[in-house]
This record gives C-alpha cells, structure tokens and sequence, in this order.
C-alpha cells in the first residue's frame, strides 16, 4: 500500500495475495477471505472488472463481496475504504 501512494506502479492483481501484502492490511482480517482479497485489491486501485478477471469471478460477484467488505468495515465507498486504510496503518 505504501508503495502505491508513493507512486510505484502496482502489477495486475493475482488470484492470491502474497504474506507481505497480506501482512499490510491486518485490519481486514475481520472480513472473510474472499472479502479480503477483493477489498485489497479495490484498494489497490484496480476495478471491478480487473478483480474479477484476474481472480477469475464474476463481476457481480466482486461487486458483491465488494458491498459486503465496505459494510462490515462501516464505510460507505472505495474513498473510505483507503482512508480507512490509511488511519489504521
């Protein structure tokens, strides 16, 4: 994440995440699994479609767990997602 806001460019999300990655985002570990890999590649800055065909779902689905993840989290949209990110780093 911190690569990302200092402008590294960031590679095309893959269907799993690595440690390291895993390891910067300890506060998503309240959302399921497949929540969590999608909210942290939204917060990646990829889109609905570039989640989806790199973890090989649907779009509706992305969207979906999407939905959830911003729910359980109590934010209302990628914007606050980052942001809530950010705060708790």
């Amino acid at each position: 994440m911190q690569a990302f806001l200092d402008g590294a460019s960031v590679s095309s999300p893959g269907p799993e995440l690595s440690t390291e990655v895993e390891r910067q985002f300890p506060h998503l570990a309240v959302l399921q699994a497949d929540e969590r890999i999608v909210a942290i590649h939204a917060s990646l800055g990829f889109s609905n479609q570039e989640i989806a065909r790199a973890l090989r779902r649907t779009e509706a689905t992305v969207k979906r767990q999407l939905h959830s993840a911003l729910q359980t989290l109590g934010v209302r949209n990628r914007t606050g997602l980052i942001a809530h990110n950010c705060r708790l780093r």
